[in-house]
C-alpha cells in the first residue's frame, strides 16, 4: 500500500457509514425504514471507502481492479434502497407507489440484482485501473456504469423534490416533519451532488484536474457531510439527551482550546515583555490564563445558550425530550393505521428504555393522536 492524503476522506466517510449501518440495524427494532437506512449506509459505506479510499492506495492491478469492482456493485444497490427509504419515511403522495409491498419487495430484487450483475459483467461498469499522479490507483465508470450514474441522478433529484414536498405539506411538530426534515438535510447535499456530478458525467469527467476532483475528494468530502448529518438525525432520536451532551462536549472543547491558545500566546508575550525562562514564566503565564478562564467560559455558554437554546440540565428539558423522542416513535407506527401487536411490543420497550410511566405514554399518545385525527 502506498499512502495518500486524498484517500483520507474516502476512508473517513466509509469508516463513518459503515459504523452508522450497524448502529440503525442493531436499534431500529427491525422496521422497514432501519432495514432499508442501515442497508444504505453499508452500500454507500463500501462504494465511498473502497473507491474513494482504499483503491487510491493500492499500487497493484489486480487489488486495484478487485477493490473497484467490489465497491461499484455493492454501491448500485443505493438507487432501489433509497426509494424504499423514502416510501417508507416520507409522508407525501410522491412516493406512495413505493410503499406498496410488491413493490418494496421487487425493490429489494432490484437490489440485489444490480450488485450481482457488476460482478458478472465488471467489463461493462468499470475501466482497468491506471495510475494518476496523486494516487496509486483511480477508475472510471464505462458503459453500463455510465447509465447506472444517470439512473442515480435521476433518483436523487426523485428523492430531493419527494423531501421538499413531504417538509412542505406535513405539519409543523409532527414526527413525519422531523423525518423529512433531517432527511432534506442529510441527504440533500449528497443529492444535489449526485445530480450534478453524475448526470453531467460525459462533460464533467474528461475534464483535466477538475474530472479526477469532482469524482474523488469532492464526492467522499460530500458523503461524509451527508453521513455526519445523518448521525446527527439518528442518535438524537436514541439519545434524548445529545443536544444536551453535544452542548457540554462544545463548553469543554471550546474551554480546552482557549486554554491551548492562551498559554501559547501568553508565553510568546510574556517572553518578549518579562526576562524570565523556563518554570517561573510558565506559572505566570497559567495565572494570567486561570485568571482569565472563568468570563472566557461564561462568553462561551451565553454563545451556545443563543445558538441552542432551551437545551439545559434540568427535569424540564429531559423530560419534554424523552416525550419528543417517543411521540416521533408512536407517529411512525400509527401513521399507517392502526398498532400491529409487535408494533406495541417494540414501542413499550422503547418506553421503558426512556424510562416513561403509563401516565406519560397515555398522555404523548393521546396527543399525538389527536394531531394525526386518529
Amino acid at each position: 500500500m502506498i499512502w495518500t492524503p486524498w484517500s483520507l476522506p474516502g476512508l473517513i466517510a466509509g469508516g463513518v457509514a459503515i459504523s452508522l449501518a450497524v448502529v440503525v440495524w442493531r436499534t431500529g427494532h427491525g422496521t422497514l425504514v432501519s432495514r432499508a437506512l442501515a442497508s444504505l449506509l453499508f452500500s454507500e459505506g463500501v462504494f465511498i471507502g473502497g473507491a474513494t479510499g482504499v483503491l487510491f492506495t493500492l499500487p497493484d492491478p489486480a487489488q486495484a481492479r478487485a477493490t473497484s469492482v467490489i465497491a461499484v456493485s455493492v454501491g448500485f444497490a443505493s438507487p432501489s434502497l433509497y426509494l424504499i427509504l423514502f416510501g417508507a419515511a416520507l409522508d407525501t403522495p410522491l412516493v406512495r407507489p413505493f410503499r406498496n409491498r410488491w413493490t418494496v419487495r421487487a425493490l429489494w430484487a432490484t437490489a440485489l440484482a444490480c450488485p450481482i450483475t457488476v460482478l458478472v459483467r465488471p467489463d461493462k461498469f468499470v475501466s482497468a485501473p491506471y495510475h494518476p499522479t496523486w494516487a496509486a490507483s483511480n477508475f472510471q465508470m464505462v458503459d453500463w456504469g455510465v447509465g447506472m450514474l444517470l439512473f442515480a441522478a435521476a433518483m436523487c433529484l426523485f428523492g430531493l423534490v419527494s423531501s421538499l414536498h413531504a417538509l412542505k405539506v406535513s405539519e409543523p411538530g409532527t414526527a413525519s416533519r422531523s423525518h423529512a426534515l433531517w432527511l432534506f438535510l442529510a441527504f440533500g447535499c449528497r443529492d444535489g451532488y449526485v445530480t450534478v456530478a453524475y448526470g453531467l458525467h460525459d462533460q464533467l469527467r474528461p475534464l483535466p484536474f477538475w474530472g479526477d476532483f469532482i469524482y474523488n475528494p469532492l464526492q467522499a468530502v460530500t458523503y461524509l457531510l451527508c453521513f455526519s448529518l445523518l448521525g446527527y438525525g439518528v442518535l438524537r432520536t436514541q439519545l434524548f439527551d445529545l443536544d444536551l451532551r453535544l452542548k457540554w462536549a462544545l463548553v469543554r472543547s471550546g474551554m480546552l482550546a482557549l486554554i491551548a491558545v492562551g498559554f501559547f500566546v501568553g508565553s510568546e508575550l510574556l517572553e518578549t515583555v518579562i526576562p524570565v525562562q523556563g518554570v517561573v514564566l510558565g506559572l505566570i503565564t497559567a495565572g494570567i490564563v486561570v485568571t482569565a478562564l472563568k468570563p472566557l467560559q461564561a462568553g462561551l455558554e451565553r454563545l451556545l445558550d443563543t445558538l441552542m437554546p432551551g437545551v439545559e440540565d434540568s427535569q424540564e428539558y429531559l423530560g419534554g425530550r424523552k416525550a419528543d423522542v417517543y411521540a416521533a416513535a408512536f407517529e411512525a407506527g400509527i401513521r399507517d393505521g392502526e398498532i400491529t401487536h409487535r408494533e406495541r411490543s417494540v414501542l413499550r420497550t422503547f418506553a421503558e428504555s426512556l424510562g416513561l410511566s403509563d401516565q406519560e405514554i397515555t398522555k404523548v399518545e393521546a396527543t399525538v393522536a389527536a394531531r394525526l385525527g386518529a
